[in-house]
């Protein structure tokens, strides 16, 4: 379908430039891109005509002061989740699995979306208690790991200093778009299970040495 059937030649690439944004990271955000959700939101009819093309349709959040836009299958039967479509690393994934774990807990204890955010010491406990992470993260990995959440809009980070127990991080509700929970549960599973075989292997290791020098003696 040619994008001039729907707009005006001149509405060509900020059309495009938001359509790609959808189909690659799946929503788009008012805080993060302000212009982009402002497009979508008032050529929701032209945008959905394109979508509907190839399978999908505009689906928004309109919670004050957190706005978000994103894409759902166009047959009501399936459901396709948002999902942070990157190459998220082992760690990055598991940190992400433990922010939404705080995540799920505050909206139980939800008052206010203000009570949305969680302390550092938090996290760390709960990063401690993974098996999965054999080697605890850095504080630059962490950094790392934050800044590309925030720039999905997944988080706001309230205090910079982040080896402060402290410090506060904001959690805002594109968390419950970034990814299928199945997905990110069957990720953190395969990460559990590779660990207790790596461990196995090595108690395995372990004892061979063992006998190997109780034979010697």
């Amino acid at each position: 379908m040619k994008i001039s059937f729907i707009i005006a030649d001149t509405e060509d690439e900020i059309f495009g430039r938001c359509v790609r944004k959808l189909i690659t990271q799946s929503y788009i955000t008012q805080n993060i891109e302000p212009e982009e959700y402002k497009y979508v939101d008032d050529h929701m009819k032209e945008i959905n005509t394109y979508l509907y093309a190839i399978g999908y349709q505009l689906d928004f959040n309109r919670d004050p002061g957190h706005k978000v836009v994103g894409l759902i299958e166009k047959n009501p039967d399936e459901d396709l989740r948002y999902s942070l479509r990157e190459n998220l690393k082992k760690n990055q994934t598991i940190l992400l699995a433990c922010i939404w774990k705080l995540y799920l807990k505050r909206i139980d204890e939800l008052k206010s979306e203000d009570d949305l955010w969680f302390e550092m010491r938090e996290l760390n406990k709960l990063l401690d208690d993974w098996s999965a992470l054999k080697n605890k993260m850095s504080v630059a990995e962490k950094e790392e790991a934050f800044r590309l959440f925030a720039r999905h809009g997944l988080i706001e980070i309230l205090n910079v200093d982040l080896k402060d127990p402290d410090s506060k991080i904001q959690m805002l509700p594109a968390l419950t778009l970034c990814m299928e929970r199945k997905d990110l549960e069957s990720k953190v599973d395969l990460y559990k299970k590779k660990e207790k075989s790596t461990s196995k292997e090595a108690e395995k290791v372990d004892e061979k040495k063992e006998e190997v020098v109780t034979d010697e003696e």
